[in-house]
């Protein structure tokens, strides 16, 4: 049982959410302790369900990829990559500016995993490479003093990539310090679109530790689109090659988005020059996840609505 629910059935018997028994009437009582759930209705607990499963749908998925089926090795036969997240390389410059920020970043796979555990595989970084190219903006105020221990906080307003593979080892990607200077990208003679996408949402945070420096963390969540045919335009300009379909093996893509979580760079590979700020071989962790199915979503929205609408009834009386 998810938690959501079993919290609405503690409350159903009568019981305050995160309250031990008996310890109802006070926390009733408490105009500044929170709201405190007496009851619930039975369209309460379908909105709980309903929030349980939308939770679970953005849960990482177990993906099989083939790089084979493209072209990309030969050695062994039929090397499919099956992980649940993987870790990538980050190289990026990110310029602040009244209240905002824009970012272009290249990101290389380093390797697959499952859980914690990588999985082997040949031709990785050897025989072929997989790489991304990302532009982003948002809003985040200026960078805290250096050294202050100070974080600020921004969000994603934009984020568009594009997810690249080269039959080549492991590109060189060059920072070119100053304003709004795009990494660039050498040894990947041959490179083609595997899929690309947009922002669905996504958080930033920029901290200037105590011992100098600073230290950048971020969290996307992107939408996915698979290069089905030539026709198929890239979000970072451009159009797919042909149809790369065949690495997807499961799931399709279709279903799926790109969850881009617990990006950080230390302060090791990190360097301001106002306005800019250059990170040079930060790292991530990519993992891919379900779409929210259309009904979760009005069946969570619908349930919003109508608790509302049955808050504002118990208000008026």
């Amino acid at each position: 049982m998810s938690k959501a629910v079993s919290e609405a059935l503690s409350a159903q018997r009568g019981t305050a959410v995160g309250s031990k028994p008996g310890a109802e009437k006070n926390a009733q009582n408490s105009a500044r302790g929170g709201i405190v759930l007496r009851s619930v209705t039975p369209l309460a607990l379908g909105l709980a369900i309903s929030i349980a499963a939308y939770g679970s749908a953005s849960a990482a998925l177990t993906f099989t990829w083939d790089p084979t089926a493209i072209g990309l090795t030969t050695q062994p036969p039929n090397s499919n990559i099956t992980a649940n997240n993987f870790n990538v390389s980050n190289f990026a410059d990110i310029t602040f500016g009244g209240g905002t920020f824009s970012e272009n970043a290249v990101l290389t796979t380093l390797q697959f995993l499952t859980g914690g555990n990588p999985v082997p595989l040949s031709g990785l970084q050897s025989t072929y490479s997989l790489y991304a190219v990302v532009s982003a903006a948002g809003t985040q105020g200026p960078p805290p003093p250096p050294g202050s221990g100070l974080s600020v906080s921004g969000q994603f307003n934009s984020a568009k990539y594009t997810f690249f593979a080269s039959p080549n080892a492991q590109p060189t990607v060059t920072l070119n310090p100053g304003v709004g200077g795009s990494p660039t990208i050498t040894g990947n003679t041959g490179a083609f679109a595997l899929f690309t996408g947009t922002l669905v949402n996504g958080t930033t945070v920029l901290t200037a530790p105590v011992g100098g420096g600073y230290s950048p963390t971020a969290d996307l969540n992107l939408s996915l689109t698979a290069c089905t045919s030539a026709t198929i335009a890239l979000a970072t300009g451009g159009f797919c090659s042909g149809d790369e379909s065949a690495f997807f093996v499961n799931p399709l893509p279709a279903d799926i988005n790109l969850v881009v979580s617990n990006f950080s760079a230390t302060t090791s590979v990190t360097t301001l020059s106002a306005p800019d700020l250059d990170i040079n071989g930060g790292g991530g962790n990519i993992t891919i996840a379900n779409v929210p199915e259309p009904a979760s979503l009005i069946v969570l929205g619908s349930g919003l609505v109508a608790l509302g609408a049955s808050r504002r009834r118990r208000n008026r009386s």
